[in-house]
């Protein structure tokens, strides 16, 4: 019943619906082409395939939209009432700082220790008369608005634990002075939710979409009252939301790092849904949740980051040979059976120096090429394959043993160092 009433709201919206799509899918397009066109400039072949990745992440994103529609309806909160009116452009301020800030985390974070404070203040001056966006703003529905953000994250867990990592794009970084390669991890999601939106009809009136709940539902009350002669009830509504997943993996593969992040965010999920309805029946924890949702949020990043770059990498050059970091599908290198973290030693009896020497070698190949190659579990063993004019589409790709090809990734938006350059200004 509860599946079938999502979907009958989803439909009574459905002139307005395909059009938030198409915008969501075209931006999650967008950001699949930047990193296919970063890859092309850092190793000049795309591995990223935007359509595919952008088809995938649909796929995916309607599975996690149904999850996190069951959650928002079984804990009952009112849409309408929690704010994130407030929440987006914060949060888009600040992405302009910072990518990485564009959470919820954050800016429901921000919203709601601003909501506390003018609460304070209200009930000092009690005299103010508020109405318009400040009435909206002091009575946000704050235990609602954590349980979103809480459902959300809970949603991207799933998400980055069924598909994190896919698509991981290879780097290079410099570490403690060598050369180490690493994948980058980014996933971005459109999610169709059906949330809820309190609603007054007259009495005994029918509401399309509206469902019947047991008696101890919602756990997060919207706090509306109706008039005489009108109930309560509360309406199916479809919103679209954006997901992303960043991440990066040095000392840990790709596939362990996505599920070690799902896990810790799928914890902190479920521990902020929680301190949400707690806060829902005792107001005066309201404060917990709220200061909860970005300083957990932004420990998990730290740990996760500092656990990464203080580990061993997994991708650095070797001494004799070359390590391959990554293989592109469908190239002549995976139909020889090379994987990620592989030697090569020699290629076609000649032992090989350096990555430019290797291309030297594939240069002079002539119909054929055989590796000797050292694989994961340190077996030595050869390859080969016939080339029949594709040198070019061996598709590997190396760590290079010069640091002077190592490339830097930076994430700071023109804001952060134009803020950066004003302060160092200041301190001059």
């Amino acid at each position: 019943m509860m599946i079938q009433s999502l979907f009958m709201g989803l439909m009574e919206f459905r002139s307005i619906f395909p059009i938030l799509l198409l915008v969501v899918l075209f931006m999650v397009k967008k950001q699949y082409n930047r990193q296919m066109l970063m890859e092309r400039r850092l190793f000049g072949i795309s591995i990223t395939n935007p359509t595919r990745q952008t088809i995938t992440s649909l796929i995916f994103g309607f599975l996690g939209g149904l999850i996190g529609s069951i959650m928002l309806v079984f804990i009952g909160v009112d849409i309408a009432v929690v704010g994130l009116h407030f929440a987006w452009p914060i949060a888009i301020l600040l992405m302009l700082y910072n990518p990485r800030y564009m959470c919820f985390s954050y800016a429901g974070g921000i919203v709601g220790v601003a909501s506390l404070l003018a609460r304070g203040i209200l009930s000092l001056y009690g005299e103010i008369e508020l109405t318009g966006i400040a009435l909206q703003f002091v009575t946000i529905n704050l235990p609602g608005l954590m349980a979103v953000v809480g459902i959300l994250h809970l949603t991207e867990s799933v998400l980055i634990y069924l598909s994190g990592a896919k698509g991981a794009s290879p780097m290079f970084l410099k570490h403690n002075d060598k050369v180490v390669g690493g994948f980058t991890l980014q996933r971005f999601w459109p999610v169709p939710i059906v949330a809820l939106v309190a609603a007054a009809i007259t009495t005994g009136e029918a509401a399309g979409g509206s469902i019947a709940m047991p008696n101890w539902w919602p756990l997060i009350n919207s706090n509306l009252t109706a008039p005489d002669g009108y109930t309560i009830t509360y309406i199916m509504f479809p919103i679209i939301a954006a997901l992303g997943y960043g991440d990066l993996a040095l000392s840990t593969h790709p596939k362990e790092k996505s599920k070690k992040t799902a896990l810790s965010l799928f914890l902190y999920s479920v521990s902020l849904v929680g301190l949400a309805v707690l806060a829902a029946f005792y107001p005066v924890v309201t404060v917990l949740p709220v200061l909860f949702a970005p300083l957990a949020h932004e420990f998990l990043i730290v740990v996760s980051n500092n656990r990464e770059f203080k580990g061993e990498p997994l991708f650095v050059a070797p001494k004799e040979g070359i390590m391959v970091l990554s293989v592109i599908k469908g190239s002549v290198a995976e139909k020889m059976g090379i994987q990620s973290g592989y030697v090569i030693t020699r290629v076609n009896g000649t032992y090989v120096e350096d990555e430019t020497h290797f291309k030297e070698l594939l240069v002079a190949l002539d119909t054929y090429a055989k590796f000797e190659i050292i694989d994961n579990n340190g077996s030595y063993r050869h390859v080969q394959a016939p080339l029949f004019g594709r040198r070019r589409q061996m598709g590997l790709i190396i760590i290079p043993k010069n640091p002077e090809h190592a490339v830097t990734m930076s994430t700071e938006s023109p804001l952060e160092n134009l803020w950066k350059k004003i302060t160092k200004e200041k301190a001059s």
